[in-house]
């Protein structure tokens, strides 16, 4: 697939474990590259989603689904990670921790790199959704 040939139809992972992240950031440089993202891009997606299902998989359940597609009206590549854990809890917000705080850097870093990220979260489980403009 080309920048120039449509619609990407939506790639499904399920059950995404750790064990599949470095096939999964694989398959995310494909899917940058053929959408026309940059190479600086594209490596941008590819560690926020990595961030993302990281979270996934630590805080609920070792899994996470993962949905990645094209969306035409804006113009961007837009990836979901959708985990049945618990929810985020409320006092995680996405800011930028202290520096002398371990760990809790992860959100922060996919609000960073990515052009906008939506958050839906509660007691059945959260959904991330990730999207990176092409243009």
């Amino acid at each position: 697939m080309n920048a120039d040939s449509g619609a990407l139809p939506v790639i499904t992972r399920r059950n995404v474990t750790a064990a599949e992240l470095e096939s999964l950031r694989g398959l995310l440089r494909g899917v940058g590259s053929d959408a026309g993202l940059s190479a600086q891009r594209t490596e941008e997606l590819t560690l926020a989603v990595n961030e993302a299902v990281t979270n996934a998989i630590q805080h609920a359940h070792g899994r996470a689904d993962v949905f990645i597609s094209r969306d035409e009206r804006e113009r961007a590549i837009v990836v979901e990670i959708v985990d049945a854990g618990g929810g985020i809890p409320s006092g995680v917000t996405g800011q930028r921790p202290a520096p002398v705080e371990i760990g809790g850097r992860g959100l922060f870093l996919v609000r960073l790199l990515c052009d906008r990220v939506d958050i839906d979260t509660g007691a059945g489980g959260t959904r991330v959704r990730l999207v990176m403009a092409l243009g």
